[in-house]
């Protein structure tokens, strides 16, 4: 450190001049980097106990955006604890158009296409819009291999050692390989050499804010970003043919012609950027920043004195909370869309795959599904049902028993049990009995016969 300062009071020492609102808010945003400096490094410790070790890069949401070395969870939760809104976005489109800022973060170093150059130039001609672009250098594995080397018990020494190795040799295959990205217009990529440790950092007006004290194992930078060059040999091929020699470019010709600055906001002692801001007259105060290295901002990142005083400055200037959006990338580029363009304009069953369609398209399927599993009919041979034996006369009985209730006649009913038990049961005298004579007439008096 100098003169007393730490990494974290850089958070207050950044232009413009300290108001008592803004020292409020700065001393809110170290009060959250210090907090997720210590999940982070519960984080760490509970990784370290697993036989393998989340290394996915890019991710910011999930399992793999917080528990990933290479992963950009801490720092999303950040932007959320300070009062951002936050969401993942894969592509660029019409209702991309209201972010107020934007977290790139490309997972290899492919150029920049011209479709993508063009949308942010409307995006950020709209005013007060923030994009962060993070340069991809395979991340934080090999940084945090060789940081736990000391830590690790003399048996498992020379396994973190080889971990380290392998991590440090796909870095540098990065390295090896001249810078490809053509940025359209705002910036280039210069390879270093031979990858430079950050032991010391300076702000744009080249005051000292954090100096290592020790020899420990510090962030590397691979790049160095430097005003945009319009040539560009490795996109140009020669191919010889028997008569003639045809040059072929394979460049996007078209690039931004708008006149940006770009300002070195933290640098090494050396003149090594880390944190590149990007300002230009056509975006009505809009501007980029360019972080030279996931490396610092990742996960891992956040636990060293470098990787929070570049995520404090670069959290503070994204500008007040709003809308952020946490895009990532790959070799194929971003698709970028326009909702109402009639080649993007969806038609018969593709508008159930358009929002908001899309949210209940799924639910409609499934209840579709258990509809015609509901009416499937059952195939194979049909079972016989169990059949009354007819041969049981107490059947016969109830069932003339019914038919006589049918009837309703008291005197027929009577009869008929009085058949029965003359002619069944033998009995010629009884209640059920009915006798046969016939009633003899009565006299009647006071008459003459």
């Amino acid at each position: 450190m100098v003169n007393g300062t730490t990494g974290e009071d850089y958070l207050i020492m950044q232009r413009p001049p300290i108001k008592q609102s803004s020292r409020r808010r700065s001393h809110s945003l170290r009060t959250m980097l210090l907090l997720g400096f210590g999940m982070l490094c519960a984080a760490s410790v509970g990784c370290g106990g697993s036989n393998v070790l989340p290394v996915e890069y890019g991710p910011s949401r999930g399992s793999a955006g917080l528990k990933s070395v290479n992963g950009f969870g801490g720092l999303r939760e950040t932007y959320e604890s300070l009062g951002w809104e936050t969401r993942s976005i894969n592509r660029l489109g019409d209702r991309m158009m209201h972010l107020d800022a934007i977290v790139w973060t490309p997972l290899d170093s492919s150029t920049i296409r011209w479709a993508e150059t063009n949308w942010y130039e409307n995006w950020l001609a709209e005013g007060e819009k923030t994009l962060i672009y993070i340069v991809f250098d395979e991340g934080s594995s090999a940084d945090y291999w060789r940081s736990m080397v000391p830590l690790a018990n003399p048996d498992q020494r020379f396994e973190y050692r080889r971990r380290a190795a392998r991590a440090q040799i796909a870095r540098d295959k990065i390295s090896s390989k001249p810078a490809e990205l053509g940025t359209q217009g705002w910036f280039s990529l210069e390879t270093l050499p031979v990858p430079q440790p950050i032991k010391t950092i300076e702000n744009a007006e080249e005051a000292v804010v954090f100096e290592a004290t020790s020899d420990d194992a510090q962030p590397e930078l691979l790049y160095r970003v430097v005003p945009f060059k319009e040539s560009n040999p490795s996109n140009r091929a020669t191919i010889n043919l028997p008569l003639t020699t045809v040059t072929a470019d394979f460049s996007d010709e078209k690039f931004s012609t708008a006149e940006v600055s770009l300002t070195e906001y933290l640098q090494t002692a050396d003149g090594l950027p880390l944190l590149t801001e990007i300002t230009s007259p056509e975006w009505n105060g809009s501007k980029i920043f360019v972080v030279s290295g996931g490396s610092l901002v990742t996960n891992y990142a956040l636990t060293t004195p470098q990787g929070r005083i570049t995520a404090a400055s670069l959290i503070r200037e994204s500008g007040t909370p709003g809308k952020l959006g946490f895009l990532v990338s790959d070799a194929t580029g971003i698709r970028v869309s326009n909702a109402y363009e009639a080649e993007n304009r969806k038609t018969g069953m593709e508008l159930l795959t358009v929002w908001p369609l899309s949210l209940v398209s799924i639910h409609l399927a499934l209840i579709g599904l258990v509809a015609c599993l509901i009416m499937l009919p059952i195939f194979g041979r049909p079972r016989k049902g169990k059949q009354k034996s007819q041969s049981d006369f107490s059947d016969h009985l109830n069932a003339v028993a019914s038919l006589l209730e049918r009837t309703d006649s008291d005197l027929y009913a009577r009869q008929k049990i009085n058949e029965y038990m003359r002619r069944v049961r033998g009995e010629t005298s009884g209640p059920w009995v009915i006798d046969d004579k016939p009633p003899q007439p009565t006299e009647k008096t006071g008459e003459s016969p």
